[in-house]
């Protein structure tokens, strides 16, 4: 109930005003996360998933003061690109808890959804011309996210197009 709540409050906005500021606004509250502690495991599971879901589908686009910046990435298909650490960090600690989920008794239905979710965070972090923040937080999703190779490949090729971005910016300071 507190995911539809979350999620229905956003977009029963009319005007479309604040549509944009309250998602952001709840997800990097700095509550947020205690409330989200105090469910059991399948529903926090099922909590965080559905907010992820909400949140890299593209209904929500931005916060005030500047949280939440999105841009389009080459790399994500969806457009969506985080550069705030505060939203950085919440998104991460939701799929650390996803990933920690996954059991040996877990379905490939649910790892493969789980891996695409975080898929699409590495995809989003995008901290600009911070390449050393940029390659810290795909340094903390290889030891978060060890077990899944779905991700760990993702996480290969965002620091293979991270190289490249750092070789554009050094031939063009030439």
């Amino acid at each position: 109930q507190i995911c539809k709540a979350v999620c229905t409050d956003c977009e029963n906005d009319p005007d479309n005003k604040n549509r944009k500021n309250q998602f952001g606004s709840i997800l990097t509250s700095e509550h947020f996360m205690r409330i989200l502690d105090m469910f059991k495991s399948e529903k926090k599971t099922f909590l965080c998933k559905s907010l992820l879901q909400a949140y890299f589908a593209g209904k929500f686009n931005s916060s005030t003061n500047n949280r939440n910046k999105f841009s389009y990435s080459a790399f994500n298909t969806k457009g969506i690109s985080i550069s705030d650490p505060v939203a950085i960090h919440t998104v991460f600690a939701l799929c650390r808890d996803l990933h920690d989920s996954l059991d040996a008794l877990s379905s490939s239905d649910e790892v493969r959804q789980i891996s695409k979710l975080i898929c699409r965070f590495v995809d989003a972090v995008d901290f600009g011309r911070d390449l050393e923040q940029q390659l810290n937080v795909y340094v903390d999703c290889r030891a978060a996210f060890a077990n899944l190779d779905i991700v760990k490949n993702r996480l290969v090729l965002a620091v293979i197009s991270l190289s490249f971005k750092v070789y554009n910016i050094v031939t063009n300071a030439k």
